[in-house]
């Protein structure tokens, strides 16, 4: 009976995830990240950008595992910014970083990234092809507007 109960929460939570995502007027671009000018974007495989409210996805990489992870940052942004600046020095010391903003931003990566290890492998397949759908439709706008490099410095 519980089982069933996480079936409903998990088909739950993914699609409000997934109809937030739709209804907010945010894109899914594909970028080469290896090619950036940036040398802190060269090693990356996704990035949200909430100031342009784009998620980009890099052309080798991008796989429903990391638009997840993208997804899980537009999803809980509020909530994992909010519980990172609220938790006191003593936890917040143990995270790397230089800065109490460095270590915030690491702490909200590290959260996300365990939701998308706990959350992804409980996805069905369903599921799992409605995000290969939206970087399909936007690998198909990448190969249309390929001609132009993306530099990165010039969204944030």
């Amino acid at each position: 009976m519980k089982q069933l109960f996480l079936y409903k929460f998990r088909g739950w939570l993914f699609e409000r995830m997934v109809d937030a995502f739709v209804n907010s007027g945010w894109i899914i671009k594909i970028i080469d990240f290896r090619n950036q000018e940036v040398k802190k974007y060269k090693d990356k495989v996704g990035l949200t950008v909430f100031n342009s409210k784009i998620i980009y996805l890099d052309v080798r990489e991008g796989a429903p595992r990391i638009l997840l992870h993208e997804l899980g940052h537009f999803s809980f942004r509020d909530f994992f910014t909010t519980a990172a600046q609220d938790l006191p020095w003593k936890e917040i010391k143990k995270v790397s970083g230089r800065s109490r903003e460095d270590k915030e931003y690491n702490w909200d990566e590290l959260r996300t990234g365990e939701f998308e290890e706990l959350f992804f492998p409980c996805l069905s397949r369903r599921q799992i092809k409605i995000l290969q759908e939206f970087i399909e439709e936007a690998q198909e706008r990448y190969k249309k507007d390929g001609d132009e490099p993306l530099i990165l410095y010039e969204y944030l």
